[in-house]
């Protein structure tokens, strides 16, 4: 497999389940080191198989618990994931939520 993302550090949303899931994992077995940002506690049984698919990669792996739908539980989110793993090169936004959806000009 490629390393493509060696010495790249990555910011994932919504990264514990399906698609964000799959990022994640390819990701890290690319060689990147990533910060996932996902609502879903740091214990939950989500969370943990990640860290358990990621393997011997999980080493390179951040879990933060926020709620992408508070502003500043992201802004708390991303100041973390800059403490524990540097600065992003690469941020997916894959996190989504259909709660009281709105236009997204009218999103802060």
């Amino acid at each position: 497999m490629s390393r493509r993302f060696e010495g790249k550090t990555g910011i994932l949303t919504g990264g514990a389940k399906g698609i964000g899931r799959a990022t994640s994992l390819r990701f890290l077995a690319e060689g990147g080191q990533l910060a996932v940002i996902d609502k879903e506690a740091a214990a939950s049984n989500f969370a943990e198989a990640l860290r358990r698919d990621a393997g011997e990669a999980a080493n390179r792996l951040c879990y933060i618990q926020a709620e992408a739908t508070d502003e500043a539980s992201v802004k708390a989110a991303v100041a973390d994931a800059e403490r524990q793993v540097g600065p992003a090169h690469i941020l997916v936004n894959n996190v989504g939520f259909g709660a009281n959806p709105k236009p997204i000009d009218e999103l802060s």
